[in-house]
């Protein structure tokens, strides 16, 4: 009697319902690993989106107070009146009051408080324009913490800012 040992070879051929079976394996492992890194591509690109947005508003705003007659002193009303115009222009996009109400920011949650002036007086004025803005995810606005604590906030803080000068 003569008997014949098997050999197996790594890179054996497999049955063609063998092959689709593990397909189906190797897809269910990575499947949620290739959607958590398309998304968090997608939130990336988005946050840098509205760092751009916000940057490109803040120097639109503070040009146009530069051009402005700004005095930097606290208790001119015009000076009130030129800052809260680089709010609106900086949050909305424009200086109109009436479509104010009614428009929308540009950066979804962005308010005027969010925006600070400062004036530098000295030989040569120049004033800072500053947005604090809390970022908030699309996907989620708090992480659970499964019951091990509290739940952990999602809100990124950008912070941007631009010095001008003051052209008089």
């Amino acid at each position: 009697m003569l008997i014949r040992k098997r050999h197996y070879c790594l890179f054996q051929q497999r049955s063609p319902s063998k092959a689709k079976g593990l397909a189906v394996v190797e897809l269910t492992i990575l499947l949620p690993i290739l959607l958590l890194l398309l998304m968090a591509t997608a939130e990336l690109g988005r946050l840098l989106f509205t760092y751009n947005t916000l940057t490109k508003q803040l120097e639109n705003g503070a040009r146009f107070l530069s051009q402005q007659s700004y005095s930097g002193e606290a208790n001119n009303k015009g000076d009130a009146t030129k800052i809260a115009a680089l709010r609106q222009m900086v949050v909305y996009g424009h200086v109109d009051a009436s479509r104010t109400a009614t428009g929308q920011a540009i950066v979804p949650g962005l308010s005027a408080d969010d925006v600070t002036v400062k004036l530098h007086a000295g030989e040569n004025q120049y004033f800072q324009v500053d947005i604090n803005y809390n970022y908030q995810p699309m996907f989620a606005q708090t992480l659970s913490s499964f019951g091990l604590g509290n739940d952990i906030n999602m809100a990124i803080p950008l912070n941007t800012s631009v010095v001008m000068r003051v052209i008089n």
